[in-house]
């Protein structure tokens, strides 16, 4: 089980003085004569500057001795650039340090480039890398740096999602005998799995401890994890192939008898409603089981 828990360009003349509006003195705008339609023409260009490189914003740079319209916009454009991709280097400090910072940062220019940010915040930004890294040809057969940012991001949304009372084992026990065949189970809204080919997690969990002395490989049998959060605690552990397959019946709305069923691809059928119980037990005890109900109502 594992847890996871110099001066300025401003301050030397450089920085843009693009109709510094926060600033500017009431008498000084109403002489620009800037409305509310132009500021939003004024954003418009500028940002169409940063994601389509339009010029259309110079005509609004106020040009100086020290630093021309071109070198300020060049500020602006090289800093939205670095910004981003210190999000995603935080978001995705595993695969930082699997790629370096050379190839890394070159994925990041990429990634922005197809994938300009469209949130307020930029907590959600990187939430498309796995599935870019996943389209670039450079990684159809070394697909460990997709496997690494698929999982960092699950860990991410782990710890982001929405709060849930957990179930406790006296509530399960108090379910009737004869609604079990059709109890369905509610899952934590912060459980995530996903599947490994490579030592996905052992290069990951050696990071935590600021080491790279693993070299990637591809492991002898497909590997599988869980991933949810414990009140502030995200965890994770490894799964086995018939474990994550009823998960996803759950996930999938299926009830206790389809579950027992699906079991049955795994075990003699004598057994396995003693296997399903077992496997509600630990996960009671792994804190991912939020609620057991029925079509006729929820069981709390």
């Amino acid at each position: 089980m594992a847890v996871c828990e110099q001066r300025s360009a401003k301050n030397r003349g450089l920085m843009p003085s693009i109709v510094e509006l926060s600033t500017a003195p009431r008498s000084n705008l109403k002489k620009r004569n800037i409305n509310m339609k132009n500021l939003l023409s004024l954003q418009q260009d500028f940002q169409n500057f940063l994601l389509n490189k339009s010029l259309d914003i110079e005509k609004h740079i106020v040009a100086s001795e020290q630093c021309n319209a071109n070198i300020r916009l060049a500020i602006y454009a090289n800093a939205y650039v670095a910004r981003l991709t210190e999000v995603l280097i935080k978001d995705y400090p595993a695969l930082y340090m699997l790629l370096g910072d050379e190839k890394f940062k070159k994925i990041a220019s990429e990634y922005i480039k197809h994938h300009p940010s469209c949130f307020r915040s930029v907590r959600w930004f990187g939430m498309y890398l796995s599935k870019f890294l996943s389209e670039d040809n450079n990684y159809k057969t070394h697909t460990m740096p997709i496997e690494l940012a698929q999982f960092e991001w699950h860990l991410s949304e782990a710890f982001d999602a929405a709060d849930s009372q957990v179930l406790t084992l006296n509530e399960l026990l108090n379910v009737a005998a004869e609604e079990w065949p059709i109890m369905k189970i509610k899952l934590m809204p912060s459980l995530r799995m996903g599947y490994l080919q490579w030592n996905t997690l052992s290069f990951w969990q050696a990071t935590q401890q600021n080491q790279i002395n693993i070299e990637p490989a591809v492991l002898e049998q497909q590997s599988h994890y869980l991933i949810w959060r414990n009140q502030f605690h995200v965890k994770f552990r490894e799964a086995s192939r018939e474990e994550m397959v009823v998960v996803e019946d759950i996930m999938n709305g299926n009830n206790f008898a389809a579950i027992c069923e699906r079991l049955c691809e795994f075990h003699a059928p004598e057994h396995v409603a003693l296997i399903a119980v077992n496997l509600l037990k630990k996960w009671i005890s792994d804190g991912i089981i939020a609620d057991t109900y029925t079509n006729r109502g929820i069981y709390m």
